[in-house]
């Protein structure tokens, strides 16, 4: 039993790293794709700057959105990586990535969806890419939430073996 504990605690330290890069990443992977959507960076600033009011509250939003999906990712992470190491944690981090994981989910669903309704070959490579991050990012809060719980019962199963 004890083993299993150990390889729980150590497949949720590297799963909330894991979610704090990806995360960094899907961020990353976000800006450039505004950016790139552009001519050229400059055009990009140019339009943050001197744009229409719409433009300027469309890229503020998206950036508090990108700003706030890595915060909660790093909660999550640290969280996961708390727990690991046997600290005191509650149930926040779980019900936090079991929604973060949803979202992930209904979103992935939704880019395929959209993908099937208006195929387009240029577009493909793009889903490919945004579903293979996002799909890692999906699979790592899985594997956060089945070990947590996992853990949790087997913990739970060692003290009870303790007392008796």
């Amino acid at each position: 039993m004890k083993s299993k504990i150990r390889k729980l605690e150590s497949t949720m330290s590297i799963s909330g790293l894991a979610l704090i890069f990806l995360a960094a990443w899907s961020v990353i992977k976000n800006l450039l794709v505004l950016i790139g959507g552009e001519n050229d960076a400059s055009t990009f600033f140019t339009t943050l700057s001197s744009g229409s009011i719409f433009d300027k509250m469309f890229l503020t939003l998206t950036l508090i959105v990108w700003a706030v999906q890595i915060a909660i990712s790093i909660y999550i992470g640290i969280s996961v990586r708390k727990a690991a190491r046997g600290e005191k944690n509650g149930v926040l981090y779980l019900v936090v990535a079991f929604i973060l994981a949803t979202i992930y989910l209904v979103t992935f669903f939704l880019i395929i969806l959209g993908l099937v309704i208006e195929f387009d070959v240029g577009l493909l490579i793009d889903v490919i890419i945004v579903s293979i991050v996002d799909g890692s990012v999906l699979f790592v809060l899985c594997e956060i939430i089945i070990s947590a719980i996992r853990l949790k019962k087997l913990k739970k199963m060692e003290a009870n073996t303790l007392c008796n």
